[in-house]
């Protein structure tokens, strides 16, 4: 099958990882029909193009739902809760705290599998420690249609927007073009900063 030919439709992505040097490692199946029977083909890509802006923000979206898994958010949340009677004091210094530990995440692949009830996904993201150590994370399989955590209907919609921008990635060319400099000195993409996604960090 060529890879010109497959269709939104027919793509389904079963794991996508951020190059750590520049691009994306992609696994994923394309359903082709002939006649009456349905074929599913899997392939493996490998780019070294830089992703696309959109696709990074997505990406950057899926910080504050590790955080929550590892329970990092514990404190922010005890503070915000009214029988807490936290002062605005603290409650700011637990906020700022919560956003340094986003900040030291970066997810980096995504595995999505099952269909219908049982579609889910599994994130990996690994943490910066100090100096330049980093640290595994690995969330269990996050089911879309569960209410364990109560984010699982918003982290549908940010898979689906990885899965579209990782298909427009590799069959539409939409990737990180050098358009501009800004006024400030930093490279700006498609007419966005490169570091497009830094406020996604205060989610």
């Amino acid at each position: 099958m060529s890879m010109e030919k497959v269709k939104k439709e027919s793509f389904n992505l079963t794991k996508v990882k951020v190059i750590k040097k520049g691009g994306l490692d992609c696994h994923f199946e394309v359903e082709e029909k002939l006649g009456e029977e349905i074929f599913h083909e899997a392939f493996h890509l490998n780019s070294t193009k830089d992703m696309h802006p959109d696709l990074f923000a997505a990406f950057n979206q899926l910080k504050a739902i590790v955080a929550q898994v590892y329970h990092f958010n514990f404190f922010r949340a005890v503070s915000l809760q009214p029988e807490s009677n936290a002062s605005q004091e603290l409650v700011r210094a637990a906020e700022r705290a919560y956003q340094e530990i986003i900040k030291k995440i970066d997810v980096n692949e995504i595995a999505i599998s099952g269909s219908n009830e049982h579609r889910g996904v599994v994130i990996h993201a690994v943490f910066k420690g100090d100096g330049k150590s980093t640290m595994p994370l690995k969330t269990h399989k996050l089911n879309f249609v569960e209410t364990n955590y109560g984010f699982e209907e918003d982290l549908e919609i940010i898979i689906d927007e990885i899965v579209e921008e990782t298909y427009l990635f590799l069959f539409e060319n939409k990737r990180q073009q050098l358009s501009l400099f800004g006024e400030d000195g930093e490279q700006r993409f498609d007419g966005k900063l490169a570091a497009a996604g830094k406020e996604n960090d205060e989610i």
